[in-house]
């Protein structure tokens, strides 16, 4: 059912999951995926309810190492500070052209286009 929880454990992934339940699930069938391949030992795949990893990720000392979510305004100084730099002409509005491009990225995620197709 889970084809793709062996490779998990292959190449030392972690997994997060929607909920205990479902981590519970998946550990219990890698661990049967194991047994039936023979195994005595094996190294098992971090899966992780969302909860517990955004909790690890909270509790990280090195901070550079994650992602860090911006608010909307954030994005939009984010935008204006990347146009500015890279438009020239006095006549655009850059406050405008930012608005627009954040909205056009934002469209583009939600519809998941592939970044080689922009």
């Amino acid at each position: 059912m889970y084809g793709w929880l062996r490779r998990a454990g292959e190449e030392s992934t972690h997994v997060v999951t929607a909920n205990r339940r479902l981590a519970r699930r998946l550990t219990d069938e890698f661990s049967t995926l194991q047994v039936d391949a023979g195994r005595l030992a094996w190294q098992a795949p971090t899966i992780l309810p969302v909860t517990s990893w955004l909790a690890h990720l909270r509790a990280c000392d090195d901070s550079t190492d994650r992602a860090t979510r911006i608010d909307s305004n954030q994005s939009r100084l984010l935008w204006e500070q990347v146009l500015r730099d890279q438009v020239l002409n006095p006549l655009v509005n850059i406050n405008s052209l930012a608005r627009d491009a954040r909205d056009a990225w934002q469209t583009l995620c939600e519809w998941r286009v592939p970044l080689e197709e922009v």
